[in-house]
């Protein structure tokens, strides 16, 4: 049972609690409450086919700064659900289908959820709100959390007039970061913890690798050298680095662990002057090619982090190229970090993704690392307070880098003692063939079902050894499918086209 934060709200004062809502308070009367934490704008009954009431949806703000939206199902399953955010975080989406930084699913299934924009305004990929606003930073960081369970409690208490028997957090990528995060800081909120995609080294995956990709994709006149125009090449890339990348999947295309590819762009099909074929590569898309599958370097050629995973590629025109309608969430992402990447009391000149030095700045990093980070291996309160942790990311994510979830995985292994221990409360799941937070269609099965999962694990003790995968094609029909095994298993993947 997971120990409530909660704003002492007067229960009594409610009227008597029945077993699934408080005798006197319908969804209407929550409209424009108000305490001295939060205040509710709007809370309307939202019907389902039949015309019945599905869910209360409740809107409102929360002191410092933050928005949520809350749905109050009625057919309550007595559990609570609150969700993370992506990227910066600044806006969210309810209604967003899945399972990735949303609470369509969850309170569809009867969760009690709630998320919110963790503290301020703004597109998901930019920054600007961090300049000079340290409280937001925080909140953003790491105060966020249980300020948004603190609200979503007392939302549940007001509503039904009875506390919740199990506690669950769901997030991919800065979601997954925030719920490493609770798991790490806040061992005693949430039962079980969902984190995809997770961003664990924001400062170093944000101010090492976000930069390094901007920066190695910037011509000397300032323009991309791959853009949307490359997204052509992508199909010829894709051959040029599973031919340097040994044991794909059986008959198929998916490479399933990119820490053993070494990729050497300067063996790619060269372009001549002139030449635009979408089958070989410019001298300037060569390297910046080897720019990314290295990842980011100092002067003597040291690594400083991890790199663009091999295998990633088809992902790229979402994250690193973009289109002709859509930019680069990535490069956006990457450009934009360095506008929090700062503590306050940092002395350093300004500093700009451009005009990063990778020599110089690296160490003006580690002052946001206490607030930002998420790498502790220490989860042991968690692991005591009965928590259950699953942690799951696509082999091909080139945005938030694998390599650094597996390493994490591997660091609480040996702080914890064994791979067995550590399975007793945390498994990870590392998935070939996929990107990040489904943001695409993956190459290999790539639709799971992590709220089962959890839910199994948390409430029936049956731990996940081996979860449903699968692929489906447009109209829905699966064509292949797999089991996903805890790290360091591989995934199981029936033979490309077995379905077919």
């Amino acid at each position: 049972m997971r120990i409530w934060i909660w704003f002492g709200v007067a229960l009594a004062a409610l009227g008597p609690a029945g077993p699934s809502r408080a005798a006197d308070r319908t969804c209407e009367s929550l409209s424009g409450y108000t305490s001295p934490e939060f205040s509710v704008s709007d809370a309307t009954q939202v019907a389902g086919t039949d015309g019945k009431p599905v869910f209360c949806r409740v809107r409102g703000e929360a002191a410092p700064s933050l928005r949520f939206e809350a749905r109050l199902p009625a057919n309550w399953n007595r559990s609570f659900y609150q969700a993370g955010c992506g990227g910066f975080c600044g806006d969210f989406d309810a209604d967003k289908a899945g399972y990735s930084n949303t609470i369509a699913e969850a309170a569809r299934r009867g969760y009690a959820a709630i998320m919110s924009d963790y503290g301020h305004r703004g597109a998901l990929a930019d920054a600007t709100w961090a300049i000079g606003n340290e409280e937001a930073v925080e909140v953003y960081g790491e105060k966020g959390i249980p300020l948004v369970h603190r609200v979503g409690r007392a939302l549940v208490d007001l509503y039904y007039g009875v506390a919740p028997t199990r506690a669950y957090f769901s997030g991919c990528s800065n979601g997954g970061r925030q719920a490493a995060v609770a798991a790490q800081r806040y061992p005693d909120l949430f039962d079980g913890i969902l984190s995809g995609a997770t961003v664990l080294n924001l400062t170093l995956n944000g101010g090492l690798y976000g930069t390094w990709i901007v920066q190695k994709n910037t011509a000397e006149d300032g323009q991309r050298v791959i853009g949307p125009a490359f997204n052509a090449k992508i199909p010829a890339l894709g051959r040029e680095v599973l031919a340097q990348c040994p044991g794909g999947g059986p008959g198929d295309r998916v490479i399933r662990d990119p820490r053993k590819c070494k990729i050497d762009p300067a063996r790619f099909a060269r372009c001549s002057v002139g030449e635009t074929s979408a089958e070989c590569f410019s001298d300037a898309e060569r390297e910046t090619l080897a720019a990314w599958y290295s990842g980011p370097l100092d002067r003597a050629g040291r690594a400083l982090f991890f790199a663009t995973p091999a295998g990633s590629e088809p992902f790229w025109p979402v994250w690193l190229t973009g289109t002709e309608k859509t930019p680069a969430v990535g490069m956006a992402l990457g450009s934009d970090y360095m506008k929090m990447a700062f503590a306050p009391d940092d002395i350093g000149p300004p500093v700009s993704s451009a005009t990063f030095d990778f020599e110089r700045d690296p160490p003006r990093l580690s002052g946001r690392a206490k607030l930002l980070d998420a790498t502790s291996p220490d989860l042991s309160a968690f692991a005591r307070s009965g928590g259950k942790l699953i942690m799951y990311h696509g082999w091909a994510d080139p945005v938030v880098l694998p390599q650094r979830t597996a390493a994490y995985y591997e660091d609480v292994v040996a702080r914890n003692g064994d791979l067995e221990a550590t399975q007793n409360f945390y498994r990870l799941f590392m998935i070939a063939g996929i990107g990040h937070c489904w943001e695409i269609t993956g190459l290999a099965p790539d639709q799971f079902d992590p709220i089962t999962a959890i839910e199994n694990w948390v409430e029936r003790g049956i731990a996940p050894d081996a979860i449903p995968i699968e692929q489906r094609a447009k109209d829905g029909a699966v064509i292949r499918r797999g089991v996903l095994r805890p790290y360091p298993a591989m995934q199981d993947l029936e033979p490309a086209g077995s379905k077919e």
